[in-house]
């Protein structure tokens, strides 16, 4: 199955996700056929076991710019050195009632973490333009004919 970490309480525990699909597996029966799927076969299978790709979690804009921002964690349970250091100026600076200091502080971790932010962004867009312009394709048997199909809409039972 799928697993979720919980890393806030510095405890690992690893939780089931109930919509996760249990591995496909296929009969001998079926590794014998040569003749490959029917379409229709294909479509009930892939409507059973779903599409033949990595589910990616995807963060909204706003978690992204509050992980740049706050700092995100090595495996959830160490802060990152920077952000953790920047706070603590932050939060001296604050109690200290030094409010000069506090604003040119805030100010520059807000300047980097928007910059940083921007510049995850792009990066996350080449990388989406390199996946679509990569996609990988598979020479499947299909109603006895063989055709090129994208990877993902491949099944148990494929030759």
């Amino acid at each position: 199955g799928i697993f979720v970490w919980i890393g806030m309480s510095g405890l690992k525990e690893p939780l089931i996700d109930p919509n996760a699909k249990e591995e496909a597996t296929v009969s001998p029966a079926e590794l014998g056929n040569t003749d490959g799927l029917t379409t229709a076969e294909a479509s009930i299978r892939q409507a059973t076991y779903g599409f033949n790709e990595f589910k990616e979690i995807k963060v909204g804009v706003l978690g992204r710019l509050w992980k740049q921002f706050w700092g995100d964690k090595y495996h959830g349970l160490i802060p990152k050195p920077i952000p953790f250091m920047m706070w603590i100026a932050i939060f001296v600076s604050l109690g200290t009632g030094d409010f000069a200091d506090f604003a040119v502080i805030l100010g520059l971790h807000s300047l980097n973490c928007l910059m940083a932010f921007y510049e995850e962004t792009k990066a996350g867009n080449a990388v989406a333009a390199l996946k679509a312009a990569l996609a990988p394709k598979a020479r499947v048997k299909r109603d006895g004919t063989w055709v090129n199909l994208p990877a993902r809409e491949l099944v148990p039972g494929d030759v």
